[in-house]
């Protein structure tokens, strides 16, 4: 049964933690840069959107690959059939 959820967990694992750091830009977006104003002194806000979807994008793909890493190490140390060299 643990195998299972492991084998479950490292599909689903790049997936939740992308969603987060997306999440946690647009959140730094949003509340960096109100809707009424008052941002911050020497702050511009995203121009377009398309320098929020970029900044979206980055953080999506950085959660990607951390996520993407965090599966290869659980795969290598808890599902990887074992050797004679290890």
């Amino acid at each position: 049964m643990t195998k299972l959820f492991l084998w479950i967990w490292i599909f689903i694992q790049p997936l939740i933690i992308s969603f987060m750091t997306g999440s946690v830009v647009m959140l730094i977006i949003r509340f960096a840069y109100p809707p009424g104003g008052g941002a911050p002194e020497g702050f511009a806000p995203p121009s377009d959107i398309y320098e929020i979807l970029a900044l979206l994008g980055g953080g999506l793909l950085f959660g990607l690959v951390a996520g993407v890493i965090m599966s290869q190490r659980i795969y290598r140390e808890h599902l990887a059939p074992k050797t004679l060299e290890d």
